[in-house]
C-alpha cells in the first residue's frame, strides 16, 4: 500500500513538472526567445557555408526583439504570436534552400499568402485594441495597411535586388524572382493572404459579440 501511494505522488510529480515544462516554453515571452536563439543559431550556419541567407536571419531577429518588446503593449493575444512565430519559423527555411524548391506552386507563394495572414492578426488586434471603430472601419483599414507593409517590403527587395545581384535570401536575387510576373504574383499573394487574416478576424469578432 505504501509503495503504491509512493508511485502515484511519482506519477503526480512527473505529471506537475511535464505540465510546468510545457508551460515555460509555451509562454510567448519564452516562445519568442527560443526562436531568436534558433534564428542565431541558423544566420551562423549560413554565414559559416557561404550563404547570403544570414542577411535575412540578422533582419528577422531585430523584427522578434522589437515585437517581443512590444507585442504586450499592442494587446496581441497569445495565438496570434505563436501564429506569427510559425510564419517566421517557415521563413526561416529559406536556409535550408526552401526557397528554391516547389510544391505544385514556388514555396515563395505560399510565403507571401502565410505572412500576410500572420501579420493581419495582430495588426487587428493593435487596431482593435488603439481605437473604437467599427468591425467595416478595421476591416478595411487593417486590409490596406498589412497589403501596403508588404508591398514596402517588395520595393524595398527590388531596391536591394539591383543593388547586391545574385544571392540567396529577400535582398538577394534569386531563380524565383527572374520568373515573368514574379512581382505582380507575389502582391496578389500578398492582398489576398491580408484579406483572409482580416476576414478571420472580422468574422471573429463579430461571432464573440452575438454569443
Amino acid at each position: 500500500m505504501k509503495k503504491q501511494k509512493m508511485k502515484l505522488k511519482h506519477k503526480q510529480k512527473n505529471k506537475h513538472n511535464s505540465n510546468l515544462n510545457l508551460n515555460i516554453i509555451l509562454n510567448p515571452n519564452n516562445a519568442i526567445l527560443i526562436l531568436i536563439t534558433i534564428i542565431a543559431m541558423l544566420g551562423i550556419y549560413s554565414y559559416s557555408i557561404g550563404s547570403t541567407w544570414y542577411y535575412d536571419d540578422m533582419f528577422i531577429i531585430m523584427g522578434l526583439i522589437f515585437f517581443y518588446r512590444f507585442y504586450k503593449s499592442f494587446n496581441i493575444k497569445p495565438w496570434a504570436v505563436y501564429f506569427l512565430l510559425a510564419a517566421v519559423s517557415l521563413h526561416a527555411l529559406g536556409n535550408f534552400g526552401f526557397y528554391e524548391k516547389t510544391f505544385v506552386l514556388g514555396y515563395d507563394k505560399y510565403m507571401h499568402l502565410v505572412i500576410p495572414i500572420a501579420i493581419s492578426f495582430a495588426t487587428y488586434y493593435f487596431i482593435s485594441y488603439k481605437s473604437n471603430y467599427s468591425v467595416r472601419k478595421k476591416f478595411f483599414i487593417n486590409i490596406f495597411f498589412v497589403w501596403g507593409l508588404a508591398n514596402t517590403i517588395e520595393i524595398i527587395e527590388f531596391f536591394f535586388m539591383r543593388l547586391l545581384g545574385p544571392g540567396e535570401g529577400m535582398l538577394f536575387l534569386g531563380k524565383e524572382d527572374l520568373l515573368p510576373l514574379d512581382t505582380i504574383s507575389d502582391l496578389v499573394n500578398n492582398l489576398l493572404g491580408a484579406v483572409i487574416g482580416t476576414v478571420i478576424m472580422a468574422f471573429n469578432e463579430i461571432y464573440r459579440k452575438n454569443h
